[in-house]
């Protein structure tokens, strides 16, 4: 059933205008500033005494707009909200001298702590300050920094195969580091942080943490402020660290820019490859590989922004916008493809080779009860009758029609006879609107618009339509949110945003609805569903066999067409009233979150069919065998042009479109208490209120794990969400109770004892969104039991039935014999409807029992929905201590310890019983115990009778889990011993535990930034962070604890994930980044200014760099060739006294050439060995393997990747055109200055016995990527 769209959205559209009239006559309650910032401070005499009721004005100098507050009897006063940018401030108090603080600059997400100290004298004479006073960090205990707009766009920041990324700065900060997508703050983990614009959380319910609304939403030049908060948020912020954009706003003087970015790779270097790098090109009609050369690359960005006063508004309104369009493509390698030549397409397949290998599969006949045989294909070439050419009359129409777009083959043989190149790559664009207006001196009216596009073109190297593996994608999302902000009084204002985000994200396969490729219209299949079944070019592939190891390759790769459309509805409201030494914020975020997921567009899956070789096959005995190498028999394009399909599917679900839902609410308070002028403390609460997962219509199915399955007469059997009777249905929403205990807390305490040093420390508990409420990963779990349950008849491969699941085949020949066919699934067959939830489905996948004497096969256990499990958010705790001086006033230095401890996030196995695995407690006992045959360990047997006496003699505790079990072992080899000890063994595998994150993480780092302010054209930051993260978010080598006896160092080893808690994969010790800016000291009002050479030629240059160093990943090792029955990860024995001789042949950079770069091993395998085994009982078979016991190698050995570094540089000049109102600046922007390579190997390296018997045979420990070459970029601004 499909959502309506169009409903849906116009009830959206009228709840955003009723929520917008609705805050105009409300007064609500709401945290902080939304995103924007403060100033915040004492107004003091010259004792330092305070001063109550002083007028405290600050003044933004873009715009004019100023926001004026009072001063409480304590003489705390709090300027809020305030556009990020920078301000003049005034402070007027009867008795006093007017002070007038000039370039006082406001950050978003921050409070920026200002002292006002006031000489006594008449309010007419003034005091003007032009120099700002040091940066200090007095109002929060917050971890986190800012990068200016200037800055921002004078920093090199270089495109990439997309627009340039806003979002990029951000993991230059302090406690930050790259991740995917969003960074990672404080250690935490990926998809775990929040992503705002203005202050509104961009989060839906699959991109937590995920930066693409901002990256492919905002140009770089609408850009105000980036923020970064890495630790110890305040209470109105969510998830594990947060970045903010702040959007430009229009000022009181129209201004604006033009700019033109490209690059090529005509300019770059040629890299570590050179000219080695080779790819196939046709040379006298044979694919030979020649030099590639550099890969042709072309990207063009165009970025257009403008702002300034709205007309006839008096300069009460003010507007910015921006457009940006970007287009890049680049050549791919290209790439080798095998169609079938025009000879076999015509059903000659006699360049296969002589002999005969293909039979009619009409002429079964079975003369006696042990031989079978099949008539060989023939038929007349050059006027002689030769074997293996498809008569005319027995070629399928449909086939024929499916292979007549096919290009003809470009190189010889049968294999990879085309080359093909092709490019890929985008076309984007962005567009961002902001409207500020003063509705009156106390109300201010916002609204903003962000809007992006980015749209993927070509495919690559590939077949061409409609044989194409690939798909096209969009990514569309869209932000807007309006903003109220009302000075209640001199001291209470309120601020209420309303917002809106979109992430459409359609992907479209190229033939869906496309004539003349449909499946049903053109192709000429019937019975076909609706949909992409019908509508979508069949998927085809061709099986291979012994005899022909090679064929086509195969068309359209079951590329099908779905989309993803969340969506989330936000209201922020906060409320800051000054009482006293108090600065109260009280606040709360509500948001509706969903998700309209569109598994598959129309009303069926795409249609899949496969053609084997067994089709033409003869037989072997009374079996179809597709014979040898020397004596092939059968071949798949062969069975293709008969339409033997071997297997075909489809699916039709009950519904194709499912909604997701979550409805969080976080209401908090947060009071900065200014016990002294020199002492502030932090204390806010916050609580998450985060419901689990709930599917709008509830259609969505689990695993009730009481409830008796009637077909074994034990625990465990599906049950449907919803209210559709208690007889089959868990008569709620959910099964999941909402957790109501996510408390947060957040604390700060700061000192200033000078107004050069300031001592901070601050504690913070913040959840995030994952799992079972909500972000990555948190789509229904199961919609078992609504689909239609086509069973198509299964390809027989014996006796004189011998045939395929059916023919799609109408010619003349198959007439005569009675099989023409065009019919999906075989004559007659009519795809059943879909099913709704009913008491016959609560028994779907269940087996392993015998029924009328037939065993029946199991399928997959519904999935498991931990009640507890799922309804745990992720948790962070973190905490911090530092530090602040200022060694000059334009210079601070900052330094930190910081910390966190995450839980309940993604990564570790869920330990015991829920894993699914085997206790090692039974292998311990049975590990040296044979099965009847005295080949087999007992674990892996047959579960006979015999057998499972065998076992509970071995261990009593062994028991059979229901009656029927034993039957189906009696007369089926599928169920066994082990499996009888697992979970719910009436289902062929233990069902999985849904949401279940329960990895915990530590971090503890040091952390130094050394800021300069601008000083005499020089500006820079150099940001280092010392870190050590310790987690079991990895390796698992078994979910239970193990006995000392199922060790292989015969340790035992702890439960719970503990013996695997080890340094993690992200963890990177140091991260240096040191960027900043230079300009010319010469020029206009500085040095030689009244010199035409040094205003022309020596002035007007901006110097810009980042330089970044960045410790190697680590790398695990992991092993190979466990036995050890249902474990977790494979893990080897570490040798004796080898832990730190691992590592061999030298440095990695040492002599590397690019051919052969990727054939030394950096590992010795001789450091590792196979876990020893469970020793085999007296009188074992020759063939017995015994079974291996848990490895013991620590999961981190202390080995990593080379370290990496990078300098990027840009060099921009200036052009004035018309004096000040108009310029023009050229800026070439260098990436990897030093051309410097960085090696890399795998993180997770794999260990086998082969790299002690023969070293170097494998992959292990050997460099597989070396990146790093020297580009460059241009760029063309103009200035107005």
């Amino acid at each position: 059933m499909r959502l309506k769209r169009t409903a849906w959205f116009t009830q959206r559209v009228v709840f955003f205008l009723s929520a917008f009239v609705l805050f105009l006559s409300v007064t609500s309650m709401r945290s902080q500033t939304t995103g924007q910032g403060a100033l915040e401070g004492s107004v003091l005499d010259a004792t330092g005494s305070v001063i109550p009721n002083a007028i405290v004005t600050a003044t933004n100098q873009a715009s004019g707009v100023a926001s004026v507050r009072k001063s409480s009897g304590a003489g705390l006063y709090n300027v809020t909200p305030l556009l990020p940018g920078v301000y003049t401030v005034t402070a007027t108090a009867p008795g006093f001298q007017t002070l007038k603080q000039e370039n006082i600059e406001v950050n978003g997400l921050t409070t920026t702590g200002l002292n006002l100290m006031l000489q006594v004298g008449s309010a007419s004479d003034s005091v003007t300050v032009t120099t700002a006073p040091p940066l200090m960090q007095t109002t929060s205990a917050t971890v986190g920094a800012v990068i200016t707009n200037e800055t921002y766009e004078s920093l090199p920041l270089v495109m990439g195969g997309q627009q340039r990324d806003p979002t990029s700065f951000a993991t230059l900060t302090v406690g930050a580091q790259s991740g995917t997508r969003a960074p990672i703050f404080s250690g935490t983990g990926d998809y775990l942080a929040e992503v705002y614009i203005d202050g509104i959380p961009t989060t839906t319910i699959q991109q937590q943490g995920d930066n693409r609304v901002v990256s492919n939403g905002v140009p770089v030049e609408a850009v105000e402020q980036l923020q970064v908060i890495s630790s110890a948020p305040s209470a109105e912020y969510q998830g594990a660290g947060a970045i903010n954009l702040a959007i430009k706003t229009g000022g009181d003087r129209y201004h604006g820019q033009l700019v033109t970015v490209i690059r090529n790779t005509a300019f770059d270097t040629w890299g570590f490859a050179g000219n080695q790098r080779t790819q196939y090109a046709i040379i006298n009609g044979v694919a030979t590989q020649v030099p590639a050369g550099k890969a042709a690359e072309h990207q063009l960005e165009v970025s257009a922004s403008a702002g300034g006063p709205i007309p006839f508004t008096h300069k009460k309104g003010f507007f910015f916008a921006n457009y940006d369009q970007f287009h890049g493509t680049s050549s791919g390698s290209s790439a080798l493809f095998t169609v079938p030549t025009p000879l076999m397409r015509t059903g000659d397949f006699t360049e296969l080779g002589t002999g005969t290998y293909l039979y009619n599969p009409t002429t079964n006949a079975c003369p006696t009860a042990t031989t079978c045989s099949r008539q060989p294909f023939q038929a007349l070439k050059n006027g002689v009758l030769t074997n293996n050419i498809l008569p005319t009359n027995y070629l399928s129409s449909i086939s024929q029609y499916e292979q007549k777009f096919l290009p003809n083959p470009n190189l010889p043989g049968l294999v990879n006879n085309y080359l093909t190149t092709g490019a890929s790559g985008y076309a984007n664009h962005e567009i961002v609107a902001k409207v500020t207006y003063d509705l009156t001196p106390r109300q201010r009216l916002a609204f903003a618009f962000v809007h992006g596009v980015r749209g993927s073109i070509g495919y690559g190297a590939t077949l061409p339509l409609p044989y194409t593996a690939a798909t096209s994608s969009v990514l569309a999302p869209t932000f807007m949110f309006v903003e109220h902000n009302w000075v209640i009084t001199s001291r209470m204002v309120n601020q209420f945003t309303y917002g809106y985000t979109r992430f459409a994200m359609p992907v479209n396969a190229p033939t869906y609805e496309l004539a003349p490729y449909r499946a049903g219209p053109d192709v000429g299949i019937g019975g076909l569903p609706e949909g992409q079944a019908g509508g979508n070019f069949p998927s085809t592939s061709f099986s291979t066999s012994a005899g022909f190891v090679n064929s086509p390759t195969t068309w359209v790769n079951s590329q099908r067409s779905y989309v993803t459309v969340p969506n989330s509805f936000d209201i922020v409201d906060n409320f800051v009233w000054t009482k006293g030494q108090h600065n109260l914020t009280i606040g709360f975020l509500m948001q509706w979150l969903q998700s309209n997921a569109v598994a598959q567009l129309g009303a069926s899956g795409i249609y899949t069919q496969a053609f084997s070789p067994i089709s033409t096959a003869n037989f072997s005995g009374t079996t179809l065998n597709t014979g040898t190498a020397a004596a092939p028999s059968g071949y798949g394009y062969a069975s293709f042009l008969l339409g033997a399909v071997n297997s075909g599917s489809t699916s039709v679900p009950s519904f194709t479109e499912t909604g997701s839902r979550f409805r969080p609410i976080s209401p908090y308070i947060q009071d900065d208490w200014k016990i002294t002028p020199k002492l502030t403390a932090n204390l806010g609460l916050r609580w998450d209120y985060l419901p689990s997962y709930r599917e709008v219509l509830d259609r969505w199915s689990f695993l009730n794990p009481s409830a008796i399955n009637p077909l074994t007469n034990s625990p465990g059997q599906l049950e449907f969400a919803g209210y559709r009777g208690s007889a089959i249905s868990c008569e709620c929403h959910s099964p999941v109770p909402t957790w109501k205990k996510n408390f947060g807390p957040r604390l700060g305490i700061e000192y200033a004892p000078t107004s050069k040093t300031v001592f901070r420390v601050g504690y913070a508990i913040a959840y995030s969104h994952a799992g079972g409420v909500g972000g990555r990963g948190s789509g229904g779990p199961s919609t078992l039991g609504y689909s239609s349950n086509i069973i198509l008849p299964t390809a027989v491969t014996t006796g004189a039935g011998a045939g395929p699941s059916y023919y799609l085949n109408n010619s003349q020949a198959f007439q005569a014999t009675g099989l023409a066919n065009t019919n999906f699934g075989g004559p007659g067959y009519v795809v059943p409807l879909p099913t709704q939830p009913n008491a016959s489905a609560l028994t779907l996948n269940t087996g392993n029992y015998v029924s009328g004497g037939k065993y029946v096969t199991p399928s997959g256990a519904p999935p498991f929905v931990d009640p507890y499990l799922s309804s745990r958010a992720p948790m962070f705790e973190f905490y911090n201590l530092g530090v602040q001086q200022a060694v000059t006033r334009d210079l601070t230095v900052t330094l930190n310890y910081s910390g966190s401890q995450s839980h309940f996030v993604a990564g570790a196995t869920v330990p015991g019983y829920w894993s699914g695995q085997i206790d090692p407690a039974y292998v311990a006992a049975l590990g040296s115990t044979l099965a009847t045959d005295r080949a087999t360990n007992i674990l892996n047997a047959q579960a006979t009778a015999a057998n499972i006496a065998i076992a509970q003699a071995a261990d009593p505790a062994v028991t059979v889990p229901y009656p029927g079990y034993a039957a189906a072992g009696a007369i089926s080899t599928t169920p066994k011993i082990g499996r009888m000890l697992q979970p719910f063994p009436q289902y062929s595998s233990p069902p999985s535990s849904t949401y279940a994150n329960i990895a915990n993480i530590s971090y503890n780092a040091l952390e130094l930034t050394v800021k300069m302010r601008a000083y005499k054209g020089i500006n820079f930051t150099a940001n280092y962070t010392w870190s050590r993260n310790i987690g079991d978010d990895g390796t698992t080598r078994s979910a239970f604890p193990v006995p000392a006896v199922a060790s292989s160092n015969g340790v035992a080893i702890p439960g719970n994930n503990r013996s695997d808690r080890d340094v993690v994969t992200t963890n990177l010790p140091h991260n240096l980044n040191i960027f900043g800016v230079f300009k010319s000291p010469f020029g206009k009002n500085k040095i030689g200014s009244d010199n035409w050479i040094a205003r022309n030629i020596a002035g007007g240059w901006d110097l810009s760099e980042i330089f970044t160093y960045r410790s190697g990943t680590g790398i695990y090792v992991v092993g190979s060739g466990c036995t050890f029955p249902s474990t977790g990860t494979c893990m080897p024995d570490l040798v004796a006294n080898r832990k730190d001789s691992i590592r061999k042949n030298g440095n990695y950079n040492v002599n590397q050439t690019y051919t052969g770069y990727s054939q030394t091993s950096y590992l010795d395998g001789t450091a590792f060995s196979t876990p020893n085994s469970f020793p085999l009982p007296s009188g074992a078979a020759s063939t017995a393997v015994p079974i291996t016991k848990i490895g013991g190698a620590p999961r981190f050995l202390g080995l990593r990747n080379p370290a990496a570094y990078n300098l990027n540089a840009s060099l921009s000049r200036t052009f004035p055109l018309m004096k000040e109102r108009l310029k023009f600046v050229f800026r070439a922007d260098c990436l990897d200055v030093t051309n410097h390579v960085t090696f890399s190997m795998s993180q997770s390296q794999t260990w086998s016995a082969a790299d002690v018997t023969n070293p170097g045979s494998t992959s292990f420990g050997k460099l597989t990527s070396a990146s790093g070459n020297r580009q460059f970029q241009f760029t063309g601004r103009l200035v107005f």
